[in-house]
């Protein structure tokens, strides 16, 4: 006789991988055949993501691996407040049977294998064929509560973020096509097939036409550098790279998984991918690949490592049969790749339609939000961040020095507008003098001392009115607009008064390709504009996806901008010395834009540097001075003693450490650096932020693993020598050792820097050369 599960229910499975992988069936033949049931399920926190947006569970109850005595009792308090009519445990274990106690549930149901006095706790429920696979002896429990546990479903699917996510973590990698997915670890070292196999699998798979890359938690790192040193070379790696939802992710998108009896495989059996998995000496009639026997080597329990490498490549090229050789291109893309639909441009009446419409619910938008920004305006003014201007000039009251083919270069952000001043600089040299700038910082002019020597033109938050009466003035032939066109007034306007327009220094992310593919509206952003010039072939090709027709767009490479006038450089060299109180010979690490979770890998790297360089400095400046407070928690927590910049000069604490807390001064303190640390690297889905400010001082970089909305400017800098990009503390403090211990090194790196921004100067030039093709 079935027990009836009630309204609510409790299943308990806290770890591990494929444990809970494994139990998933449960939950899909409940919600089956009882959709009004309530699924609750407890899982160890790190495993979370895993059930996230399962759709048989309804809500996900999370507990750490090792809880406190308060969370002990929140849990119980949470657990006992719910009202279960039904507990599952899943686990048998102590831990679960104290969770199934807290549950109070009228009807608890465990796994047949209790251990630990689980026992007291639950009744057994045994499965009908002794020794069967692991998921039908977990659907015991279903079908006691009457829900027959066949057709078994998993339900597990990517989050599209995730997709996303990995998708462009594998574009940095080099992995554009079909790929096999390798796992290298196991849940023990006695399950692990040996590194050496997978090391003469690589060639084998590279010679079929598939990509092989490693998956793997932090902890197989050291796995990972195993297998590069007896391949010979770096191999396509993720490991330590991926949260949960992404592991996921990245096994929805493989040609296959090759792995033992580890986590990954069930996930990818899950999903539904072909799965090869070589075990021993646990019995893969239990817990192997569910249903994939045939794939399966195992060669009894201590026949592990007589498992070779030729068997693993066949069966590999077996299971991969029925899709892999298919002779349909689109076929083989649409399982093995993401599609990115190529939507096709707009056509021009469209395109004019939607910028008179678009134009005039963007001027509504800035008619309402005239009292804010003139107050804004007035506050600023007073504030001193416009007063190198004058109150006329920031309302649009500039006039040309002298009739001419004026060009505009338009920065509508803090770092674009540097750009724009940099290259009216370099061109106002090689190519015309009737060049100037329309900006909407003014504190990004009152930086420069008066060191340019080309008109200003201010158009503060965006408004018509000084963008309008700028243009009546000037009349430029052509305007070039710096990363962004998103400032419909210059857009606008300059069609008005048949100016040409360029947009310049592209870069666009793939999931911002995704996304401006899947909305009607994105591509105005791009085709308001006469041309696009992108910083790399990559990014051309994302454009096109985006909507952008292809005959418009050209490639001239990354913008490299030499932030400080040279002339400005010994005073500035000689105020951070006197502030800091050393000597050039002293080793200093600049960390720049930082986020919390760059500090917290800087601290640890910074104390194994100091271990050779006892006498090093670290300079920590925040991203932004509201992050001023964490920092110094981040610091507290790590029993770091530190100055602030606020408070020199001031003699420095034994540990070296600085935080600048003032604004603005970040490009100059580049100049005492030995070695530069770009943040924003560390933080997973982060963008980063640009290395160009240390460069221009000739500082080496390292950075970490994220850098989505930099890569021209990561990869240029790396090709040319002067960047590292480190995966954790340990490769950031060797990098750190190898440039501090080697004064040749360090002036071999800073006329690499040197080299790499006198040479993208050119692009500069090819932006007004394009102009006028």
């Amino acid at each position: 006789m079935a027990y009836d599960p009630g309204k609510k229910l409790l299943i308990i499975k806290l770890s591990s991988l494929g444990d809970i992988v494994h139990s998933m069936p449960v939950a899909m033949a409940l919600k089956r055949h009882r959709p009004d049931l309530e699924i609750h399920w407890l899982v160890r926190d790190q495993f979370a993501d895993l059930l996230a947006a399962h759709p048989a569970v309804d809500k996900v109850i999370q507990v750490r691996r090792k809880p406190g005595l308060s969370e002990i009792f929140r849990l119980r308090r949470q657990l006992r407040s719910e009202q279960y009519d039904t507990s599952v445990d899943l686990q048998s274990l102590a831990r679960s049977a104290v969770a199934t106690w807290f549950s109070r549930a009228k009807l608890r149901l465990g796994y047949h294998r209790q251990q630990e006095g689980a026992w007291l706790f639950s009744k057994a429920v045994a499965p009908k064929v002794p020794g069967e696979h692991v998921i039908r002896q977990y659907g015991a429990l279903a079908e006691a509560l009457g829900c027959p546990i066949d057709p078994i479903e998993f339900g597990l699917s990517p989050q599209p973020e995730a997709v996303q996510r990995i998708c462009e973590k594998l574009e940095q990698i080099g992995v554009n096509g079909p790929f096999v997915a390798l796992n290298l670890g196991s849940g023990g070292a006695e399950k692990r097939w040996p590194v050496e196999h997978y090391a003469r699998l690589v060639p084998m798979l590279r010679s079929a036409g598939l990509t092989p890359v490693v998956i793997g938690s932090p902890g197989e790192v050291s796995l990972y550098e195993e297998l590069c040193k007896f391949v010979g070379e770096k191999v396509p790696s993720l490991v330590g790279q991926t949260s949960i939802a992404e592991l996921v992710a990245v096994l929805s998108r493989c040609a296959a998984h090759v792995g033992a009896d580890t986590g990954s495989s069930h996930i990818a059996v899950a999903l539904g991918r072909p799965v090869v998995s070589v075990m021993g000496p646990t019995l893969p009639e239990r817990s192997g690949p569910f249903e994939r026997r045939e794939f399966t080597l195992y060669k009894g329990p201590d026949g592990l490592t007589s498992i070779s490498p030729e068997e693993v490549l066949a069966v590999l090229m077996r299971a991969l049969r029925p899709t892999e050789r298919a002779d349909s291109a689109q076929a083989k893309e649409a399982v093995y790749w993401p599609y990115f639909p190529v939507r096709r441009p707009p056509t021009f009446i469209w395109r004019f339609c939607f910028g008179i419409v678009g134009y005039s619910l963007y001027c509504i938008y800035a008619t309402l939000a005239i009292p804010y920004l003139v107050l804004q305006a007035v506050k600023r003014h007073w504030s001193g961040r416009y007063a190198t201007l004058g109150l006329r000039r920031t309302l649009g009251g500039t006039r040309p020095p002298r009739r001419g083919n004026w060009v505009v270069l338009v920065g509508t952000g803090l770092g674009e507008t540097r750009t724009a001043i940099n290259a009216a600089a370099s061109l106002q040299k090689t190519r015309n003098p009737d060049i100037a700038v329309a900006l909407e910082y003014g504190e990004v002019a009152r930086s420069l001392k008066g060191s340019y020597s080309f008109p200003l033109l201010v158009a503060p938050f965006n408004n018509p009115i000084s963008v309008a009466i700028n243009l009546i003035k000037f009349r430029p032939r052509a305007l070039i607009f710096i990363e962004h066109a998103r400032n419909l007034h210059w857009t606008f306007w300059s069609r008005v008064f048949g100016a040409k327009t360029l947009l310049v220094n592209v870069n666009i992310s793939e999931r911002k390709a995704q996304r401006y593919s899947k909305y009607p509206f994105s591509s105005v952003l791009f085709n308001s504009v006469d041309l696009v010039i992108a910083q790399s072939d990559e990014h051309r090709d994302r454009l096109i996806r985006s909507g952008v027709q292809e005959h418009r767009i050209r490639v001239a490479g990354p913008a490299m901008v030499n932030e400080v006038p040279e002339e400005h450089r010994p005073a500035i060299i000689e105020k951070w010395k006197n502030l800091l109180g050393i000597d050039g010979a002293r080793p200093v690490v600049v960390a720049g834009s930082t986020h919390a979770e760059d500090e917290r890998v800087l601290i640890e790297a910074f104390a194994k540097f100091r271990k050779t360089f006892p006498d090093a400095v670290l300079c920590i400046a925040p991203r932004k001075l509201h992050r001023v407070p964490g920092v110094d928690k981040v610091l507290r927590d790590t029993k770091t003693e530190f100055v602030r910049r606020s408070e020199l000069p001031a003699k420095l604490p034994p540990s070296g450490v600085v935080q600048i807390d003032t604004q603005g001064e970040l490009s100059e303190l580049y100049c005492l650096a030995t070695v530069a640390f770009v943040g924003g690297s560390f933080v997973p889905n982060h963008g980063g932020h640009t290395p160009l400010e240390a460069i221009s001082w000739g500082v080496p970089v390292t950075i970490g693993t994220n850098f989505l909305h930099q890569e021209a400017v990561v990869y240029a800098s790396r090709d040319a020598g002067v960047l590292t990009i480190c995966r954790n503390a340990e490769e950031l403090a060797d990098e750190w050792l190898r440039i501090a211990g080697d004064p040749s090194t360090r002036a071999e790196l800073e006329a690499k820097c040197r080299e790499l921004l006198a040479r993208h100067q050119k692009v500069y030039e090819a932006w007004y050369d394009a102009l006028w093709e």
